[in-house]
């Protein structure tokens, strides 16, 4: 999986503190890593068949870091895709949002709202 990012804050949100701005180091730092630890936590997931590609099936629409340096990544399951995938058996709830937090630790977040709630002490 390759990903380019760069540093933006929403609109509510205070400038990036230092422990963001270390995290989003690490990120940078890591990104290969990390984007080949996510693309096989997400294969070993799903386990699509050899056709599949995670990194075709999988769009990211945000790498997030919070207050407190935890660190994400908010993807979404591509459309075309959707019905080559047993979503709800998996539990991937709403069809297609989910997330994966990649550190403090990395893990699978199966929805928007788990996803949200992981992040949630404190603002983005």
């Amino acid at each position: 999986m390759s990903v380019n990012c760069y540093a933006d804050t929403n609109e509510r949100s205070e400038e990036p503190n230092e422990i963001q701005k270390t995290a989003f180091k690490r990120f940078m730092a890591e990104k290969e890593t990390l984007m080949s630890e996510t693309e096989k936590i997400l294969s070993d997931f799903f386990k699509p068949d050899d056709s599949f590609n995670m990194s075709d099936v999988i769009s990211i629409l945000s790498i997030d870091i919070n207050r407190d340096g935890k660190c994400g990544l908010f993807t979404v399951f591509n459309r075309q895709y959707l019905f080559d995938f047993d979503l709800d058996e998996l539990g991937i709830e709403h069809g297609q949002e989910f997330g994966v937090s990649l550190f403090p630790e990395m893990k699978l977040l199966r929805s928007f709202d788990e996803y949200n709630t992981y992040f949630k002490s404190t603002e983005q």
